[in-house]
């Protein structure tokens, strides 16, 4: 079996930081990072370089990659949002393009930012013909519902049946959810906890109407939240209280939403929610948290790691 080493360079994990390490390659995993020299059957330098794990996209829609965004907030929900974006000519236009390319458009999109792994939220009747030719890796084994309430998208089969899945299966369930401010979106967590699908299993995205009770009861449970800070900011002038969720221990991770609302990539979002974190608050979110956000905090969300590796 063939094995690669990578030496010279800057290592950065979540733990520490190694400079001049070496990263040994084997069956397309990191079997040892180390600050000795390593060698492989294949080994190449990298003098000056820096080496990070393949970033992690907890939420993207890959379908709506386009531009300009869409839009003037800010809305009292998503769905004066949705109006505005069905009636746009560039959605119409996007209409003439091919599934697949787009697809593929948003998969080139998360790579050139580093993104290795996407989180892309859509019913699996319509991404799963399109994933296995994307140039980075989309998580395939997830139940979902498009958010909570009444005018929510028919996605999956339903909170509880999906979530119910979500457990038997051990994959995550993956919902928008308290992204507005009218009251039925306000009490979404209320709503879906009555379903029974507040749990670890949980990826809540958006939470821009979470409550402190709202954060401690996702925190007791084990649930994960997304902050996607370009869309939120874009389409309401508000975000999820990103401090409250941080300092109570809640797992956090970073997603872009899809360029029609949200960041262009990964590595512009990180960047522009590093900026709004430090405008809303007065104080710097460390980039060790950030990095964190894009690595080993979706990757416990998405239910990818098995003994340290990643499914």
């Amino acid at each position: 079996m063939k094995k690669w080493s990578v030496s010279g360079a800057t290592i950065l994990t979540s733990g520490k930081i190694i400079d001049k390490g070496s990263i040994l390659i084997g069956n397309n995993k990191i079997e040892k990072i180390s600050k000795k020299e390593l060698s492989g059957s294949v080994s190449i330098d990298i003098d000056n370089g820096i080496l990070v794990p393949g970033l992690i996209n907890s939420h993207d829609h890959l379908l709506g990659t386009y531009f300009p965004k869409v839009g003037k907030g800010p809305y009292e929900n998503w769905l004066p949002w949705d109006n505005d974006l069905k009636s746009a000519p560039v959605y119409q236009e996007r209409q003439q393009i091919e599934n697949r390319d787009l697809y593929l458009l948003g998969g080139y999109r998360n790579l050139v930012s580093g993104v290795t792994t996407v989180s892309d939220h859509i019913p699996h009747f319509v991404g799963d013909p399109f994933y296995d030719i994307l140039p980075m890796k989309a998580i395939k084994d997830f139940a979902l519902a498009h958010s909570v309430g009444s005018f929510a998208l028919a996605w999956g089969d339903g909170i509880e049946a999906e979530y119910q899945k979500a457990l038997r299966e051990d994959i995550p369930f993956i919902t928008h959810i308290s992204e507005g401010f009218d009251d039925e979106t306000v009490n979404n967590i209320k709503t879906i906890d009555k379903l029974g699908a507040v749990g670890s299993h949980s990826v809540f995205i958006h939470g821009i109407a979470f409550s402190e009770s709202d954060i401690d009861l996702i925190k007791e449970r084990g649930a994960s939240v997304v902050w996607c800070g370009d869309s939120n900011w874009f389409m309401f002038r508000e975000t999820t209280n990103i401090k409250m969720l941080l300092d109570k221990g809640v797992n956090v991770c970073i997603g872009t939403d899809s360029p029609m609302s949200g960041g262009e990539n990964l590595l512009y979002e990180m960047k522009f929610d590093k900026e709004l974190y430090e405008e809303i608050y007065g104080e710097e979110l460390p980039d060790e948290t950030i990095f964190r956000m894009v690595t080993e905090n979706p990757a416990r969300a998405f239910r990818l790691s098995r003994n340290g590796h990643i499914k």
